[in-house]
């Protein structure tokens, strides 16, 4: 699972210029990563909740509910450690309610 977070981090970086299915399954694979090692986010946290925010603010709604499903996830699975990275992500889902 971590080789297949290793190229995940390519993806982030393009986040915005997917197509919008496609999005939409990434943010997927990052639920089926975080089930099989949440501590593997760790050392990329910023930039994940750097794309979460982008996602947040997706106009599409299925996005929006996957992404703020998602954000729940990990924020229950890394707890503390995530809370000062999610700052962006919270403003994001609350400008695009």
């Amino acid at each position: 699972m971590r080789e297949t977070f290793k190229h995940f981090k390519f993806l982030i970086l393009f986040f915005t210029n997917i197509a919008e299915e496609v999005r939409v399954e990434l943010i997927e694979l990052l639920g089926v990563c975080l089930e099989a090692d949440h501590m593997q986010f760790l050392p990329n946290i910023g930039q994940i909740c750097s794309m979460l925010g982008k996602a947040a603010s997706d106009s599409n709604p299925e996005m929006k509910i996957k992404c703020a499903s998602f954000c729940g996830e990990l924020a229950i699975k890394l707890d503390k450690q995530v809370g000062s990275y999610f700052k962006t992500v919270v403003d994001s889902l609350v400008a695009n309610l």
